[in-house]
């Protein structure tokens, strides 16, 4: 039996490293033989007759062009996309396709690539296009002695949105940047063997056997793309198809688009276990992201990140700052153990906490104009977290073990960490959880009175512990704060997020902070007015502006921004387990001191000599 080969298929994010390709090429055939034996499959593809394309495969075309080449980076200048018409794809010199017949010499193929370029277009300047192929050894650019003068080198995202036209003339050895050429209508001259040259759509400039056929782009297309290319679908991890793959790699084009103009960022005294967690965010629009610690000048040209609501310093103000916090469905286990986060929100105007001034996210609510389809998709969103049992942190759950007497209005107080900045910063009345619970029973005096400790309280790594025996019924520190809100009538907090997971559940809740989710005539709220609140909000536009448009959502597995539907469907595999124990225990301090040291010692090898600074490649299970 002869053993399957694959490799890497036609659509990939070029800037993405994983072990799991989102599309492939898998052929049973010696190793040796594949190049020859993937054009017979070609051809064979071709052989079918073909009655009826898709109805939307010149889309399928469109959106594959608009979504191969990566957003443009913060080392290219974009700006000379729609000048130069002749482009030179260079390329390492070995190449890591096995289903690519590459020319004996590289090097020799790229000096008369060169050659030929320049006499057949001696007015014109040449773009020198880094590929975003795998390969190793150098570029074969640096194999010839100097780049003239008339040629511009830049990266291959410099591509992005390239508008090729018949006019164009692309020349390459075999890079795959050739196909994409070729499907925008350029004319792409071939100087090695790739899968896409020999058919009669490109000018070949060495002899290529096998081909049988003469397609047409679209014939071509259908044969390589939806016959027998793979695809994984990001969303569930399961087989796909080209749509799915597409919808992932537009939704990354879509997250770099948003943040585009973050082009350099020095992330300002965030803690060393921190940096590999939240790299991956910082760089979502192609940034060049640094460290600095608080007492580092900054340029005016920088934006400095802080964590949460950290204070500005003096010596920063001259750069644009920005904040970095985590999400609202953000991870399994407390980010305070070191979990990675499944969502964070980036937000320059603000921080959603902190109601002293406006934020992205009130800026969302205000403004935004919400679709009816978005608002569907966030009402199914919403009915997801709640069957599913979705909250901030998912511990695990455990029903409380206790019973109401008969009749009895139970009324649940969230409790918070008593140094939490948005108590700091949305507190102006009430602002600790023994004076909460005083309120709380003074106006509900005949309740059962429920009050649920803070998780990072509980484990000791957060301050705000306090003797509520007293005033409350019942302390729960057993049962989840899922749980305890559905046996709830009434949910009572400061600012807490309970009191949105209470929302989303269909709960009356009482505010005496700013949370985000007060002030839009969902809550009941002791302080009133509330600033920077400017229209009524149903829940479904809430749901839609905090979970769909406000965080960023990310795939440690596939190194791949994704939705928050998936992130639920993530967390929800999970979400039923027993409820972690929030007590200090050996083995969740030995868990802790582990992930620290992976943290660690992931962000020093991402730094060793000779390595990409791509922070966010660490394990999946960090």
């Amino acid at each position: 039996m002869r053993p399957t080969v694959a490799w890497r298929g036609p659509l990939e994010h070029a800037q993405r490293r994983a072990r799991q390709w989102l599309s492939w090429f898998e052929h049973s055939v010696a190793e040796d033989t594949v190049p020859r034996s993937f054009i017979g499959a070609l051809n064979d593809a071709l052989d079918e007759d073909v009655k009826q394309f898709p109805s939307d495969i010149e889309n399928l075309i469109d959106r594959v062009c608009a979504t191969w080449i990566p957003h443009c980076s913060a080392s290219a200048d974009c700006t000379t996309r729609a000048a130069a018409q002749v482009v030179v794809i260079d390329e390492r010199r070995w190449a890591h396709d096995p289903a690519y017949d590459s020319p004996a010499s590289r090097p020799e193929a790229f000096r008369r690539m060169m050659e030929v370029a320049r006499r057949h277009h001696p007015k014109a300047r040449l773009l020198l296009v880094r590929s975003g192929d795998p390969g190793s050894g150098q570029w074969l650019s640096d194999s010839i002695e100097g780049v003239p003068s008339n040629v511009d080198v830049h990266d291959v995202s410099v591509l992005a949105n390239r508008p090729f036209g018949h006019t164009s003339h692309v020349y390459t050895i075999g890079a795959t940047e050739g196909l994409l050429a070729l499907l925008r209508g350029a004319q792409v001259h071939v100087f090695g063997g790739p899968y896409y040259a020999g058919w009669g759509l490109t000018a070949d400039y060495f002899p290529l056997c096998g081909r049988r056929h003469r397609p047409s782009v679209l014939q071509f297309f259908h044969a390589v793309f939806l016959q027998l290319a793979r695809y994984l679908d990001p969303h569930t991890r399961d087989p796909g198809d080209i749509r799915s793959v597409l919808k992932s790699l537009e939704l990354q084009h879509d997250i770099a688009s948003r943040f585009s103009s973050m082009r350099d960022l020095a992330a300002v005294g965030i803690q060393r276990w921190k940096r590999p967690f939240v790299a991956p965010f910082l760089t979502a629009g192609g940034g060049r992201l640094r460290w600095a610690n608080r007492c580092e000048p900054l340029t005016y040209a920088e934006h400095a990140v802080f964590w949460g609501a950290h204070d500005h310093i003096p010596s920063q103000r001259t750069a644009t700052p920005i904040r970095i916090e985590d999400g609202f469905v953000h991870s399994l286990g407390l980010g305070s153990d070191i979990v990675a986060p499944c969502s964070q929100v980036i937000d320059a105007r603000g921080i959603y906490f902190d109601p002293t001034v406006p934020n992205d996210l009130t800026e969302i609510l205000n403004r935004a104009a919400f679709e009816d389809a978005e608002l569907a998709r966030a009402a199914t969103l919403r009915e997801s977290i709640v069957r599913n049992g979705i909250t901030k942190y998912n511990l695990g759950r455990q029903r409380p073990s206790w019973t109401p007497p008969p009749g009895v209005k139970v009324v649940l107080v969230a409790g918070q960490v008593e140094d939490d900045a948005s108590i700091r910063l949305g507190c102006p009345g009430i602002r600790s959880a023994g004076a909460l619970l005083e309120h709380v029973r003074a106006i509900r005096p005949d309740a059962w009175l429920v009050y649920r400790p803070h998780p990072d309280v509980l484990a000791r790594n957060r301050p705000g512990l306090i003797d509520a025996s007293r005033i409350a019924n019942i302390i729960d520190t057993q049962a989840d704060i899922v749980s305890l809100i559905e046996v709830a009538d009434e949910v009572h907090t400061l600012t807490s997020l309970a009191g949105f997971d209470a929302l989303l559940r269909g709960k009356p809740v009482f505010t005496y902070g700013i949370p985000f989710y007060a002030g839009w005539g969902l809550t009941h709220d002791a302080i009133t007015p509330i600033p920077h609140r400017e229209r009524p909000l149903s829940l479904d536009m809430l749901t839609a502006g905090a979970l769909l448009r406000y965080p960023v959502y990310w795939d440690w597995a596939l190194h791949l921004f994704t939705t928050p539907e998936a992130v639920v469907e993530y967390l929800a595999q999970q979400a039923f387990r027993p409820l972690m124990s929030m007590r200090p225990s050996p083995i969740r301090i030995a868990n802790r001191i582990r992930r620290w040291v992976q943290n660690t010692c992931a962000y020093f090898w991402s730094c060793r000599p000779g390595s990409p600074t791509r922070l966010f490649r660490i394990m999946s299970n960090l």
